[in-house]
């Protein structure tokens, strides 16, 4: 992912922040300590992929993408937090789903153009 290195792993790392604003928005301080925790997962992928230049980290990094996607769908059987939007869950995943797949279709157009 030449020319973006930065954009597509800030944007996971962002993700976790919108579900630490909705715990705030109703102040459960339980909340916002779950979803930190839930959060590390995504910031410890964004630091593999920044660290390490490698194919394995472009794969991890969709990986967190469509973790991110099942975290969406399955956020309340880990803990409820009513400050999330009903329409959030889908829309969060949907988004997660659509970046995952392009940067698969991107990763597999640029290996077949180094192959060439």
């Amino acid at each position: 992912m030449a020319g973006r290195d930065w954009a597509y792993p800030a944007l996971l790392a962002s993700f976790p922040f919108f579900y630490f604003i909705f715990a705030l928005w109703i102040n459960d301080k339980d909340v916002l300590k779950n979803e930190f925790i839930a959060g590390l997962l995504f910031f410890a992928i964004v630091v593999v992929y920044l660290r390490f230049r490698r194919i394995w980290v472009e794969y991890l990094l969709i990986a967190g993408f469509f973790l991110h996607a099942a975290y969406d769908l399955g956020h309340d059987v880990f803990f409820i937090n009513m400050g999330v939007p009903d329409w959030w869950v889908f829309f969060c995943a949907m988004v997660d789903v659509l970046i995952g797949l392009y940067l698969v279709i991107h990763i597999k157009k640029h290996q077949r153009l180094m192959r060439q």
